[in-house]
């Protein structure tokens, strides 16, 4: 009975080092990983906010500002809180959902994901004030709705293609 009893040896202290060693290197690599993810991220948002703002600017001072202004002088009145939050968040989900997705897609892929994205974003918008408010008209709707798909559109390809000068090609394609 006492034979089976054995007294285990002390570890080699070179063995957990060996051990430890591969999982360290790894957790670099995910550190490393995130890192790029975040950084390639962030290069993107950028991008895409400074397109999406050229954009709208575009849409507001020549389509819609004199169109609304027109017809509701009384009640437009810009908020730039709600405006400045409603580009961060748009401009994240375009990343999210459509940039970062299609960035080794084709252009095509990229269009028609981009502009049912827009579409979903600001048909909701359109749509809710349609149904909410008299004032709203459905061509007014469907104007919005369309400069929804086209912005999105606008904004995601520009951005892919934009990234392609700025991220090395290994960010990109990852």
């Amino acid at each position: 009975m006492l034979a089976q009893a054995r007294i285990s040896p002390r570890p080699d202290p070179s063995k957990e080092q060996k051990l430890k060693q591969p999982q360290i290197k790894e957790m670099e690599a995910q550190v490393f990983v995130k890192n790029n993810c975040i950084k390639t991220f962030g290069t993107y948002y950028v991008i895409a906010l400074v397109y999406a703002l050229m954009a709208d600017l575009f849409w507001i001072s020549l389509v819609a500002g004199p169109m609304y202004h027109n017809l509701f002088p009384k009640l437009i009145d810009i908020k730039l809180l709600p405006a400045t939050l409603f580009y961060l968040l748009f401009t994240a989900g375009l990343v999210i959902f459509t940039i970062l997705p299609n960035r080794k897609s084709s252009t095509i892929k990229t269009i028609a994901t981009s502009a049912f994205f827009g579409v979903n974003v600001y048909g909701g918008y359109a749509l809710t004030v349609l149904a909410v408010f008299n004032f709203f008209t459905p061509t007014m709707a469907i104007l919005e709705i369309l400069w929804g798909a086209l912005i999105a559109m606008f904004v995601s390809t520009a951005s892919i293609n934009t990234a392609l000068f700025i991220l090395p090609t290994d960010k990109v394609n990852k």
